[in-house]
């Protein structure tokens, strides 16, 4: 392979990673932790699992890729859904984020169209950009944009607007964020200032004020690590999932922070970094990290999937790329009974939104976006549609 070749092939490995760094991978209409030897730590003054973050910004979800999509018949039009950011369901209607919108859409499980709320702006309920991820909070709905929290009832009248503010820094940046029986739950991470804590955290927002840490990521800011991913978290019925996505493990922690376990996947299967990409990125990257005091790792392998849910009790679902080298779309990864990989049966080229055991499966369309509902049936490894004829 010749040198102009390797490097296209790595900017391309490198950029269908990093396109789905935040919380969910994004939609665009074609007009978008352990590692395993690291003990874990809970609250304030604790360590999460992990090995070491990766010094890397998340990519703008704008970034996306503008290829129509190929969607299954049964997919329905939705026009008035530009993108798809996140989305989650409450009492059966799913709340839909739509970045280039600015807007939450709300589909009845039957796929109804319910209408649409926020919009850009900067009143009471409008969204200021980068809108997303959205989570359920007591009786309202909360959706997060640049400027902080968004609160409103769940026919989209706005309740309340929060600024993020935490115990380490203000307006941190946020990258995952999820309900529990305390508060919002949220993954943050200050600007790497001097006396800033710069890892990422997961923080728990009460209400109005100072969100306080629950947990804090091992990872060694000096060393850059690709191949470590990106920090995710999720809500468990005993508290939450948090850690890396290239990590071996990641830990399970009660509200109060304190460690409860270790979820590990070593039984999925790892994709091997091709060394000539890796020689590549260390020739490219190690003379600026040097200049700035930091050390490189070689990447050795792929993260094996870019986010998770829990689905029915305990049960982890991953979300994982279809393609590591270019942008096909995700796909959803299970433990089979064989302890092997499972990949549940919904057709690649969507963007996958997993909300307990129900799942929205989103492709882009020249004409808007289709979407189609799943319910997932986790002992027989299966993914039904729903509803199983297209409303008229």
């Amino acid at each position: 392979m010749g040198g102009n070749d390797s490097r296209l092939r790595l900017t391309a490995a490198m950029g269908a990673l990093t396109a789905v760094a935040w919380a969910a991978p994004v939609l665009v209409l074609a007009c978008g932790s352990g590692d395993g030897a690291n003990e874990a730590g809970g609250g304030e003054g604790r360590d999460a699992p992990g090995g070491n973050e990766l010094q890397a910004a998340p990519a703008d979800p704008r970034a996306a890729p503008t290829d129509p999509q190929a969607a299954p018949p049964e997919g329905r039009l939705f026009p008035e859904v530009l993108s798809v950011r996140d989305a989650v369901l409450h009492d059966g209607v799913w709340f839909v984020v739509d970045i280039r919108e600015l807007r939450i859409h709300r589909i009845a499980s039957d796929g109804t169209y319910l209408g649409s709320f926020g919009g850009r702006g900067e009143g009471p309920g409008e969204l200021r950009g980068n809108a997303g991820p959205v989570a359920m909070l007591g009786d309202s709905v909360v959706v997060r944009d640049q400027w902080g929290l968004h609160l409103y009832d769940f026919e989209g009248a706005p309740v309340a607007d929060w600024r993020v503010e935490d115990d380490h820094c203000l307006a941190p940046s946020g990258v995952s964020m999820d309900s529990s029986p305390k508060g919002l739950l949220l993954v943050v991470q200050c600007a790497g200032r001097a006396g800033v804590e710069p890892r990422p955290r997961v923080v728990l927002a009460e209400g109005r004020g100072r969100a306080r840490t629950l947990v804090t990521d091992t990872a060694d800011v000096n060393e850059v690590r690709w191949d470590r991913g990106f920090p995710r978290m999720a809500a468990h019925p005993r508290g939450f999932v948090f850690g890396y996505t290239g990590d071996e493990c990641l830990g399970l922690f009660d509200l109060e922070g304190a460690p409860l376990e270790r979820i590990c996947h070593d039984w999925m299967d790892r994709v091997p970094f091709p060394e000539e990409e890796a020689d590549e990125y260390m020739r490219d990257l190690t003379p600026r990290a040097r200049s700035q005091g930091m050390r490189v790792h070689r990447p050795e392998f792929y993260p094996p999937f870019v986010g998770f849910f829990v689905a029915g009790g305990e049960n982890l679902v991953y979300v994982a790329q279809v393609s590591e080298e270019s942008w096909h779309g995700v796909r959803l990864v299970t433990r089979g009974r064989s302890g092997g990989q499972t990949i549940l049966p919904i057709p690649e080229g969507a963007n996958l939104f997993g909300s307990g055991r129900s799942v929205l499966a989103a492709w882009a369309d020249l004409e808007g976006t289709r979407i189609q509902f799943y319910t997932l049936d986790l002992e027989r490894n299966a993914a039904e549609p729903w509803p199983a004829e297209r409303p008229r």
